[in-house]
């Protein structure tokens, strides 16, 4: 929309009840225009815009949203109110930032504005649970603004702390530091109220998906949304409230007061200079200076109805000049060509791109550590020869095996001196079990059996318990986890190769997938196999090669070739090209590309001619002029203009005729 250098409503004509108000943001804005009669409250008008360069030219950006709707027959009021979000906010003052404070005043002074002060999104927000619930609230309060997250913890309608702190990728990643602070004092409350002026979906799903620790909730905390609309609604309660608040209370002498920075009760101080806004002065001030010139001339009636001609011709000029709109929807035949062609003589343009990639998950393998019981046993020998064990031997009691700590010598049996009885060669020897855990740990007087030796003639008795077997299960890194994080910063690499190409590259150039590779670095874990962990990290960097045909060269190979199918009067248009690689090819220096293409030939249309064919016509008749001439299967006309009876012809102005070709 272009704009005028006038204004067809001023401020004074606006309605004395009307309130503009403003929700401004880090980047963004909403901005409301609110009626107040009687006992009703409405938004007769909403209008959602994008900061053009971030708060630097926020003046402008207002000033064309209100310029919009007065185009659309709303006029703009003179008192204002500001929404604020609590980035916004001083939260010890209890002030706006300087920052925003300055800004604000700018766009007060040359927007012409009575300023009423400020509502903060946060106090809306409160008072609109209030309302519901009828009870003081308790719970965690996420407000977001773009990349900035205010948090509140509120516990029996008491506010206990509030935080700043950027918005991650993933918003949990922003909360939970904040979440563990807060906790240190209190238990955290199991609710949790997310809101902004629009969408927030992702953020709450993110939340909900989080698995929380229980040190921080008793129980799974439940997330509510407060949408735009009940947002909105409150925040215009709350004004609606306080404006009858104030003109309840305001007496006959209002004092001053500074509010935001404001002068409330009067008008802004005079002594800040204005910036003219009415669009009217200009043209009125230019023909008031024309008409007190021809007032001083002798002049015959001829020259005023003269004069009077031109102003009219003027007037009808701008009017058309700015107003008059016309869209032209042309649907025309089209034939659509598929090609397969070689490419053999082209060189293609290669991009690269070095990252660094981290990845991590728990580790799956587990292992068995602990300690093997040891002790003590005495060997008896009833044989007639002495004995040597060799370290290691085996003994075995109740299924459960030791080893000989050393070799051990046994001497042989002997008789008593009555030759009455035999006596055995007995040797004491430290024994430790075969395998670790408790059930090695066995208590005294137990009999051992040696490998597989007679038992008359061969076995060991502990005298005493044999102790110190431990046992436990810890995680440590497996094979399958090594090969998980492989894959995982492989497909991180390909992910990274298809959405982080770059732009200029891919605009300039068809990429040819088959040649594009990833090449990585060393693969660097900080953990090695087998040890004991219980998470693992891989850290690696990626060389991704990009390889792309230029598009004007590749164009002027298969353009020629698509020609010779063309039908007659026809032309290819080249931004209309479906061109896929089904192979390519290098060999040495050489690379050869099997490519399918699918074009779309049009009828050749001259769209300056086209426009000047129908410009000032009768809609009714355009498609039968344009029949002759062309191949039209579909033509849709829309005309804007605020003067009825010219709806039905074409904008005289060729550059207002916004024409859009279709093509079956």
């Amino acid at each position: 929309m272009i704009k005028l250098p006038f204004k067809f409503f001023s401020k004074s004509n606006s309605h004395e009840n009307d309130y503009l108000g403003l929700l401004l943001k880090e980047k963004e804005g909403i901005l409301f225009l609110i009626r107040i009669v009687a006992n009703s409250t409405n938004i007769i008008a909403k209008e959602r815009f994008t900061f053009s360069n971030s708060w630097d030219n926020l003046v402008e950006d207002i000033d064309e949203v209100l310029y919009r709707l007065e185009l659309k027959g709303f006029k703009s009021p003179e008192k204002c109110i500001f929404f604020v979000y609590s980035n916004l906010v001083d939260k010890y003052k209890r002030e706006i930032k300087k920052t925003y404070i300055l800004k604000i005043k700018e766009i007060v002074k040359n927007l012409e504005l009575k300023p009423l002060g400020y509502i903060e999104i946060h106090d809306a927000v409160l008072d609109l649970i209030n309302t519901k619930e009828k009870t003081p609230i308790s719970a965690i309060l996420i407000e977001i603004n773009n990349a900035l997250l205010n948090i509140f913890l509120y516990k029996n309608g008491k506010k206990l702390s509030s935080e700043e702190v950027e918005n991650a990728s993933n918003i949990v990643d922003s909360i939970k530091p904040i979440f563990q602070k807060m906790k240190v004092d209190t238990l955290l409350p199991s609710r949790i109220l997310v809101y902004d002026s629009k969408n927030i979906e992702r953020e709450v799903s993110e939340i909900l998906s989080y698995t929380w620790e229980k040190d921080l909730f008793i129980h799974t905390p439940k997330v509510d949304i407060i949408n735009e609309e009940d947002l909105t609604n409150s925040l215009i309660d709350v004004f609606t409230r306080q404006l009858e608040d104030k003109i309840v209370k305001e007496e006959p002498i209002i004092e001053k007061k500074n509010v935001m920075g404001f002068v409330i009760g009067g008008d802004v101080d005079k002594k800040i200079p204005r910036i003219e806004k009415n669009y009217f002065d200009k043209p009125k001030q230019f023909f008031s200076g024309i008409l007190l010139k021809i007032k001083q001339l002798k002049f015959s009636k001829n020259i005023l109805f003269i004069g009077g001609i031109a102003i009219i011709i003027t007037a009808f000029f701008l009017i058309e000049y700015f107003f008059h709109k016309t869209e032209i929807i042309l649907t025309l035949p089209s034939q659509v060509i598929e090609k397969s062609l070689i490419i053999d003589d082209l060189q293609p343009d290669i991009s690269t791109n070095s990252t660094n990639f981290s990845v991590s998950k728990k580790t799956t393998g587990s292992t068995e550590i602990g300690e093997k019981a040891k002790g003590e046993v005495t060997i008896h020998n009833f044989s007639s020869s002495e004995i040597q064990f060799e370290s290691n031997t085996i003994l075995t009691s109740s299924n459960i095996v030791f080893l000989l700590d050393s070799d051990t010598k046994v001497a042989s049996a002997s008789l008593t001196s009555d030759a009455s009885a035999k006596l055995p060669g007995k040797t004491k020897a430290k024994v430790t079990a075969k395998n670790i855990g408790e059930e090695s740990n066995i208590s005294a007087n137990n009999k051992f059996k040696i490998e597989d030796l007679s038992d008359t003639d061969y076995f060991a008795i502990n005298e005493s318990a044999i102790t110190g077997g431990t046992k436990k299960e810890v995680k440590n890194v497996s094979e399958d986890d090594i090969l998980a994080l492989e894959k995982e910063v492989q497909k991180k690499a390909k992910t990274y190769q298809k959405n982080k190409i770059d732009s200029e590259f891919i605009k300039t150039h068809l990429l040819i997938n088959q040649l594009g590779s990833i090449k990585y670095g060393e693969l660097n874990y900080d953990k090695e196999l087998g040890e004991e962990a219980l998470a693992l990290t891989l850290k690696t960097k990626a060389d991704i090669t990009y390889v792309g045909l230029n598009n004007s060269q590749l164009h002027k190979k298969i353009l020629p070739e698509l020609v010779k199918a063309t039908e007659k009067n026809y032309v290819v248009d080249k931004n209309n090209l479906k061109i896929k690689t089904t192979s390519a090819e290098q060999i040495k220096d050489k690379y050869i590309f099997d490519l399918d293409i699918e074009a779309r030939a049009s009828q050749k249309i001259d769209l300056s001619e086209f426009r000047s064919d129908i410009k000032g016509r009768n809609v009714d008749k355009i498609e039968k002029i344009l029949s002759k001439k062309y191949k039209i299967e579909k033509l849709e006309v829309n005309v804007d203009f605020p003067i009825g009876f010219l709806r039905k012809f074409v904008s005289l102005i060729k550059k207002n005729i916004d024409l859009k070709v279709l093509y079956n």
